[in-house]
Order: C-alpha cells, then structure tokens, then sequence
C-alpha cells in the first residue's frame, strides 16, 4: 500500500534540517509502538523502516518516499499506523489517513511523537518546545508551548478515553491536560539519566516513565513492573504496552528490545543499529567561514558583540598553501556529519546550508544554536599555523559572566569527547603546537562566549602544514572525521 502524506508543497524547503543533506538511509531504531490490539508491537527505524514483532504484520513504511528528515515517532490508527517525520511530516499506511502535520511551520520543529486517540482515528503531535496540535478526532486540552521549560520535551501519553494527557520533559517533568490525573512528582538526581518516554497506564489511572538507564517508575496506580534484563548497558529509548497493561517493551539504542512485567520476550531482533537513537535530539553544527566572505569586506568588518566586547563579524578563513579554503573544508565535513547524525535520527541545525554566501556573523552562529535549544554545539575549523605545526586541537569556552556560565562544566565533557574520538579513530594526531591533551581554553571567541548550549570547537588541523593539508584535500578522510565527530557528539549526548 503506498503512503499518503500529508506536507503543503514547497518549491525550495527553507529549512537547515533539509539543506545540504544526505538522504535518510540507515536503519537506527528509534521508536516502538503497540498494535491497536496489543497483541504486538512494531519498531520504528530513522529511515522509515518498520518490522512488525509477536503479532501484527508491517504495512508499509515511509522508505516508499522521499523523507526529508528522520522519523521520530509513530501510533496506531483504528487501521494501519501513522509515522511522524521531525519535521513535523505525517505519513499513513495500511488505511490510517493523515488528518494534518506541523510541516508548513518551522516554529513547530522538531516533532518528537505522535499519539493516536481512543478512535484511532485522530492524533495529537507535541514538538520538542511543547506546543500540542490535534487532529482528525483528537481534541486539543493544552499545551507546554508558552510555559518556561526548564528541559525538551521529551513525548506524551494520552488518557484510555482520550479526553485528556500528559507532556513530559527530560528532566521528569509531567504536566496533565484534560481529564489526566496530576501525581506526585518523581524526584530524580542527574545520575538517574534522562526521561526518554511516557506511556500509560490502564485503564489510565497512572503512567510509567521510562529513563535512558532503562528504569521503569510507576506513578499513580500504574503497576510495577521488573525485568530480567540488567539495568546496564546500552541506554532505553522508546517503549509500547502490552494489552493487560501489566508489561513493557523497551527499545535500547543499538535495536535490542528488553521485556518488563509480561511483555512476552522478543526472540527475533531489531536490525542491530549504526549507531546510536538519538530521535528527539537537537545539534547545531556550524561550519566557520563562508566561501564568499571575501566579496563583502565592509559587513565581514563590522564590529559585533562577542561576549562583552567588540569583534569583526566573521574572517575569511584560511586555505591550504595549494589554494583548498578552509570554509570548502568546514562545510563538507559539517555535511558529513549532518548525514550520519540524521542516520541516528537526530535534528540537525546547520548555521549556514552552502559554501556560497557571507557570514553569518558569529553572533548570529551563537543565536542559531541557542535558539535550537541544542544539546550541542559543534564548531568546525581549520587552522592556519606555522607550518611546522600539525594535528588537531579543540577550543573550549572560559567562564565569561553573565554569557556562558551554566556551560563551561558541560562544554569542557564535551570537548574532551572530541578529542579522545578523533584521537581514538586514529583519524588525526593531536596537535604539536597549541593547548594541553588537545584542548584549548579560550575567552576571546565569540560563538563561545555567547553560547547558552554545551558547545566545542575544532580545528581539523593545520592548513599551512603539507601533511595536515594533504589529508584535509581528501574525501575519505573528511567522512572519517565526519564519523569520529559523531561518535563524540553521541557519546557526550547519549551518556552525558
């Protein structure tokens, strides 16, 4: 059966999710939902895949078109099942119409889930700031969107009737709508892990909330429930109910599926993952430069604030001594590592989408990130050092009060990260010439002092050095790059 989608048509997608990307091609696991029946469950890959487990057949899956961003999130309709893009797109199969998306507007990105009613026959889509839409049957009871939101949003569960539900934050936050009971709030220390799902309970006088170090809390009446699996290991991402409501099945990171209560055990296996979930997450990636700054010198001069002083608004970076510029080098890597990052099924904000205009300025590169509300933020250089010098270092942010104060602790993990992934791939040495173990502490860049989100920079190397520059010239070793940077972003991301 073929997909009915529902997307106002665009004659050039604007958004940074869609430029200077690579198709969705990869097999991470990202979500799982119970049949209307549940008697079964399906799996949700980022590239659209479905596989069908215990019962209920697949019916088709979002592959069958082009996907212009990672799906997140998928529900059961009365017929069939409903698949959520991040960008808000809404696909159906197996006879569930698609009663409208977020698509049309940016403001509503990232989509994190997507959750049937009662009927089957609406739905309610809640974005990662909080704002609830509802369609076809589904009544809208409220949302999150003008509330403060300390952290993301992370899903929702609705009530068994349908008249109500709850929005849930990673930090464990539950907020009720409608008919949804309020319960004690469960109290969690940074070491619990973040809350990566809410489902309900039945007949729906409680919830349970899953974290990413796999516990299952019960709140309200929702029973306990236990599993033979250890609590180590790959982290949760995703789980479906039975149809007693007394079990669980959890999707981890890598595809594995763990039984909780009496969700019967899973023999066969989800495809084991590229690399790790990171479905509802948000990097920034900024590539330095840009290929046409040196035809504007009069805006790439004007001063800017970069954190309680003046600087230029950008530069034009540097090149190799054979003429390879450095903002070319930024961006290929930074569309690398957007490609694999949406193969794991994260939303990826770039802060420019082709080597082909001017600026923006490094405050604008700043408030990109921050506007995001990114889990990280990646800076992407090269150097241009003496050239005895080689390898890369990382550039980290210094305390610059009243600009970046709640991030240098997670800033400086996060650097570390880096270094030790590209270190560790072998990909580049570090660098000979500048920092300690490869990081650098720096008070006088702007994208750092202004930056309100765990953010590194790197320099990829040295471009005035032969060998540095002859691996810089290369394809294959800018998709090494590409691939140990993501490691570090997940790792930082996913085990924080």
């Amino acid at each position: 059966m073929l997909a009915v989608t529902v997307a106002p048509a665009r004659a050039a997608h604007a958004s940074a999710q869609a430029a200077a990307s690579k198709a969705v091609d990869a097999s991470t696991p990202v979500a799982v939902a119970s049949d209307r029946e549940e008697s079964g469950f399906w799996a949700l890959s980022a590239d659209g895949s479905v596989r069908s487990f215990v019962g209920e057949h697949s019916v088709g899956d979002a592959r069958r078109g082009p996907l212009s961003s990672p799906t997140v999130s998928m529900a059961a309709a009365a017929k069939g099942y409903w698949i959520l893009e991040a960008d808000g797109q809404v696909h159906g199969f197996g006879g569930a119409e698609p009663r409208g998306s977020t698509f049309a507007h940016e403001a509503m990105q990232p989509a994190v889930e997507i959750t049937a009613d009662q009927a089957g026959t609406g739905y309610w889509v809640v974005t990662r700031a909080g704002a609830v839409s509802a369609y076809g049957t589904a009544v809208n009871h409220g949302s999150l969107r003008t509330a403060s939101l300390g952290d993301p949003v992370i899903g929702m569960a609705a009530t068994p009737d349908g008249r109500g539900y709850w929005v849930a934050t990673a930090d464990g936050t539950v907020t009720p709508y409608g008919d949804a009971g309020r319960f004690r709030a469960v109290r969690r220390s940074p070491a619990d892990g973040r809350l990566v799902a809410i489902e309900a309970s039945r007949p729906g006088r409680g919830y349970w909330l899953l974290f990413a170090d796999r516990r299952v809390v019960p709140v309200g009446h929702a029973p306990g429930l236990h599993s033979v699996s250890s609590l180590t290991g790959p982290p949760a991402v995703s789980c479906a109910p039975t149809s007693s409501g007394r079990g669980l099945w959890v999707l981890l990171a890598t595809g594995r599926i763990v039984s909780y209560g009496d969700a019967p055990e899973v023999v066969a296996a989800v495809p084991e993952a590229s690399g790790y979930s990171l479905a509802g997450r948000v990097i920034t990636l900024d590539p330095g430069h840009n290929g046409r700054n040196w035809e504007d010198p009069n805006y790439i001069n004007h001063l800017v604030n970069a954190g309680g002083f003046l600087k230029a608004c950008n530069t034009t970076g540097t090149a190799t001594d054979v003429g390879f510029p450095e903002s070319e080098f930024n961006f290929d890597v930074a569309v690398d590592l957007a490609a694999d990052l949406r193969r794991q099924g994260a939303w990826v904000v770039m802060t420019r989408t082709s080597n082909d205009g001017v600026g923006p300025c490094i405050n604008q590169r700043a408030a990109i990130a921050n506007g995001a509300e990114s889990d990280a933020a990646l800076s992407i250089h090269a150097d241009g050092a003496p050239a005895w010098g080689h390898g890369f270092s990382v550039d980290v942010p210094e305390p610059d009060p009243g600009y970046n104060d709640g991030i240098i602790t997670d800033s400086l993990a996060f650097g570390r990260d880096v270094v030790d992934a590209v270190a560790g791939a072998g990909v580049m040495s570090i660098s000979n010439y500048t920092g300690t173990d490869g990081i650098v502490p720096r008070d006088d860049l702007g994208g750092l002092n202004l930056s309100h989100v765990p953010i590194a920079l790197i320099e990829c190397g040295n471009m005035r050095n032969a060998g540095d520059a002859a691996l810089q010239a290369s394809p294959s070793f800018r998709a090494r790059l590409a691939a140990a940077l993501d490691k570090a972003i997940t790792t930082f991301v996913v085990h924080p």
